[in-house]
């Protein structure tokens, strides 16, 4: 059972929904939910796993829905590469419009280890239907608000979603080359260089996005998940920006 409460706060010139403000000099609009999913995942195969979920949330600007979800997840035998698939759909108790959500991850690792040179490709593509909530919009920046990464661009300033790379549909793609060093005690330190590709488009006019940086990465043997500190350039425009975070691919989540 995952009980959850989230409010976000977005520039109002981002979202167009018959609950945005209409004074587009409006500073922000807010959204905000609230509500409990419970779900469960079985391996059906050593490379197969399915996921089950369902719940009820509740929006403060649309009322209630009933929430039901399926994923669908492959592995290779090594576990060098990964595939995660999601879909999502909100129906409402008391007759509003319903809506869907719909993602697919892709990536693929050199090596599983932690240990000298490790290539990572990634690739994905999320899309919301034209009744969702921007809550649960796509986006891609420096890590926080959402997950997808575009490091050179945040998309929060101050609390508020306003960031380029923010729409209804989003697809995205990088490559990361890390070179691992031996710490000791099980920790390993290592010196990165990628590249982010993001493609937006939906309400906003469609935009891409490329960055480029260097950083480094802080690790165990005995997790996936890796430290981040970064340091990136926007290729298209001047942008720049520093990070940190966790991170992990979405395909291997």
């Amino acid at each position: 059972m995952n009980v959850s409460w989230e409010r976000e706060s977005f520039q109002s010139n981002l979202v167009s929904l018959p609950t945005s403000p209409t004074d587009t000099s409006a500073a922000r609009f807010v959204d905000e939910w609230k509500g409990a999913v419970l779900g469960g995942s079985i391996w059906l195969e050593p490379w197969l796993r399915t996921r089950l979920r369902g719940g009820i949330e509740r929006w403060d600007t649309r009322g209630s829905f009933f929430r039901s979800g399926v994923g669908l997840d492959i592995r290779t035998a090594d576990d060098r590469i990964g595939l995660s698939s999601n879909l999502d759909a909100w129906h409402s108790t008391d007759g509003q419009p319903g809506f869907g959500r719909i993602s697919v991850d892709a990536a693929l690792r050199s090596r599983t280890e932690l240990q000298g040179a490790v290539l990572t490709l990634t690739a994905g593509v999320e899309a919301v239907g034209k009744d969702s909530p921007p809550t649960l919009w796509p986006g891609a920046g420096t890590g926080f608000a959402r997950q997808k990464l575009l490091r050179a661009h945040p998309l929060l300033d101050e609390g508020v979603i306003t960031g380029p790379a923010f729409d209804r549909q989003l697809a995205t793609g990088g490559a990361e080359f890390v070179y691992w060093f031996e710490l000791g005690s099980g920790f390993r330190l290592g010196g990165a260089a990628f590249v982010d590709f993001v493609r937006a488009w939906g309400i906003r006019q469609a935009d891409s996005f490329t960055d480029a940086g260097f950083g480094l990465r802080l690790g165990t043997s005995a997790r996936d998940a890796v430290l981040r500190i970064d340091v990136a350039t926007g290729l298209d425009d001047d942008e720049f920006a520093v990070s940190a975070g966790w991170w992990i691919p979405a395909a291997f989540r």
